[in-house]
């Protein structure tokens, strides 16, 4: 069984960095719920299984040290950045994304909140927001209404809705309690995460998502190509 351990104080988050980020406006954004997406969760006890689309970045699996977190709060929960192993976007420096993954939870049973005129529902609303790679400036983002409270490996499929870079800075965030786990640098199996940025400030761990991204239309042909040589041809 995997331990899911607190991380002392002592390693707080890399403050600087997350100093450096531009200034979030969330009064307009929209919540979703498991109306408008598949939102699935995963013990932390089990490796994860998640499928669709084309993992690009890797944090996601517990690595040698395990799932570690800070005590549950409100507001940032984390911050680290990422540099994707290929894009999947129209264009280059892009990626149009069809999961994101997390490890973590908001929220408690029986204790909604309502932001920006939608409930978020018992579990609470995590936040989710991709930065540009120098954290000036904001490229999108949304709200997920979590449906049950605990902590768990979350999977949520978007179907392409969302274009993040390539190289940039994802933020969870909550207005209710909440955790964004980590686990030590093996823990990143696809792409690349810088240890000395937001995991924590001696650079020994780093935060537990994924992202995976719609194929771009010459994969898809190409895999498609790769199925018809596949098919026997009668004589």
């Amino acid at each position: 069984m995997k331990k899911a351990l607190f991380v002392a104080a002592a390693f707080g988050l890399a403050g600087s960095a997350m100093a450096e980020l531009a200034s979030v406006d969330r009064s307009n954004w929209t919540i979703l719920t498991s109306n408008d997406v598949q939102i699935t969760a995963e013990s932390m006890d089990s490796p994860p299984t998640q499928g669709g689309g084309t993992d690009i970045y890797s944090s996601i699996n517990a690595g040698t040290s395990g799932y570690l977190a800070f005590p549950a709060a409100s507001g940032t929960l984390g911050v680290d950045d990422y540099t994707h192993a290929a894009h999947g976007g129209p264009v280059a420096g892009s990626a149009t994304l069809q999961e994101f993954g997390f490890v973590g939870g908001a929220g408690t049973p029986g204790t909604p909140t309502t932001f920006g005129g939608t409930t978020g529902g018992s579990a609470g609303t995590m936040f989710v927001t991709w930065f540009n790679s120098a954290g000036t400036a904001t490229v999108t983002g949304f709200g997920v209404a979590l449906p049950q409270a605990g902590n768990f490996i979350w999977t949520i499929t978007l179907g392409g809705a969302f274009t993040i870079p390539d190289s940039g800075i994802v933020r969870l965030f909550t207005y209710q309690q909440g955790q964004f786990f980590l686990s030590s640098p093996d823990a990143v199996t696809i792409g690349s995460n810088s240890t000395t940025f937001g995991g924590a400030s001696t650079g020994a761990f780093v935060h537990n998502f994924r992202h995976a991204a719609v194929p771009e239309p010459t994969t898809v042909a190409l895999v498609a190509l790769g199925a018809l040589a596949l098919i026997p041809r009668r004589r």
